[in-house]
């Protein structure tokens, strides 16, 4: 028999070479917290992988939507390089040119003018590629207190974006913190990236938007970005 006076309740585990060996009730507690939370932990970087997932495949959707419109801005470009070309040639030979020659000098002239008009467009096409929302949430019950997201959006209104995250694969909606609309969100996108680098979730994929930051801090961040940026604040806890 052990003693009254033992520290910890001992409880036979197993028989190992005839000896009977013992674990205490302490280590028996200790144990299954470390089961427990090695399963939540688990679960965790499932539902992000989830999210990463879905994220994964619409900004391959738009990155390949980004580069038809950039293509097409750099085609109107060359077009319109050639015919300048073509254009300043043949001013060069107009007075020794013919009625035909100067007829089709003209024609050039106007099919420049329409190829300048549509480079203009689809320059300010893949300017207008570049603005969208840059969006600060946060998801306690999926995620626990401290994890913000950091992402951004092109979609007209960015509340969409969230719901459909929310919709992807956790319990509960994101909690939205803040929106800010820029004419240049992959640049506001990064820089808030870079800011909070040594805190990603994921510390092996730089894509992965999740830190381990409180929202306030990243509204703090981002007022430091540009004192005239319009932040549109939300009635949620920054401290969440």
């Amino acid at each position: 028999m052990f003693p009254p006076n033992l520290k910890y309740l001992i409880v036979p585990v197993c028989y190992f070479m005839g000896i009977r060996q013992y674990l205490s009730n302490e280590y028996l507690k200790l144990k299954t917290e470390e089961f427990r939370l090695s399963y939540e932990l688990n679960q965790l970087n499932l539902e992000i992988k989830d999210i990463e997932r879905e994220e994964a495949k619409i900004l391959r959707e738009a990155e390949r939507e980004e580069g038809r419109i950039i293509a097409a801005a750099e085609k109107a470009e060359k077009e319109r390089i050639i015919m300048e070309k073509l254009v300043a040639e043949e001013l060069a030979k107009l007075e020794s040119s013919t009625e035909e020659q100067r007829a089709l000098y003209k024609l050039h002239q106007q099919e420049l003018e329409i190829l300048r008009e549509k480079e203009r467009r689809a320059i300010s096409l893949a300017q207008l590629t570049r603005a969208g929302y840059v969006y600060v949430i946060s998801n306690e019950m999926s995620f626990g207190k401290g994890v913000c997201k950091i992402g951004m959006t092109r979609r007209a209104d960015p509340n969409d974006r969230v719901k459909e995250l929310g919709d992807a694969s956790v319990p509960e909606l994101f909690d939205v913190h803040a929106f800010v609309f820029t004419e240049d969100a992959p640049t506001l996108e990064k820089y808030l990236h870079n800011s909070f680098a040594e805190q990603r979730v994921n510390l092996v994929n730089n894509r992965k938007e999740f830190f381990y930051v409180m929202p306030a801090d990243v509204i703090e961040q981002l007022e430091r970005y540009d004192k005239s940026i319009n932040i549109n604040y939300f009635d949620v806890n920054l401290n969440k």
